[in-house]
C-alpha cells in the first residue's frame, strides 16, 4: 500500500520503504545538517528495509539562498550511521542526487 500521510506524525506504524522527494530542498532552519540527520534516525527507526530521499547537490552552478544543498559525501557518513548500506545516484543529468539508505 502506498501512504500519503504525514508519516512522521505517525506513532506504532512501520513500513518497508519510506520516499521523500524535494522535501529537504528548502532551508527551513539555520541548522539544516543537523535536521536532515534527525530526519534520517526518525525514519531509520520507521522502515523495515530502506529509506529513499532526494537532495540538491553542492555541485551546480550557482545557489539560490532559500535552497538547500549537500554534498554526497557527507550524506554518505550520516546515513551509514543508521543504515548498513547506502547507495548513491547522481548520473541522472540534474543537480541533484539521490540517496538509497539499506538495511
Amino acid at each position: 500500500d502506498l501512504l500519503n500521510v504525514d508519516f512522521a506524525s505517525l506513532t506504532g506504524v512501520k513500513v518497508d520503504y519510506a520516499i521523500a522527494s524535494g522535501s529537504l530542498n528548502y532551508r527551513l532552519n539555520e541548522n539544516m545538517d543537523l535536521y536532515l540527520e534527525e530526519f534520517i534516525k526518525k525514519y531509520s527507526k520507521k522502515v523495515n528495509l530502506g529509506l529513499l530521499f532526494n537532495l540538491l547537490s553542492t555541485k551546480v552552478d550557482y545557489m539560490q539562498d532559500y535552497h538547500m544543498h549537500y554534498d554526497p559525501k557527507n550524506v554518505e557518513s550520516i546515513v551509514l550511521k543508521y543504515f548498513e548500506k547506502c547507495h548513491i545516484f547522481q548520473n541522472y543529468g540534474l543537480y541533484e542526487f539521490t540517496i538509497q539508505g539499506i538495511k
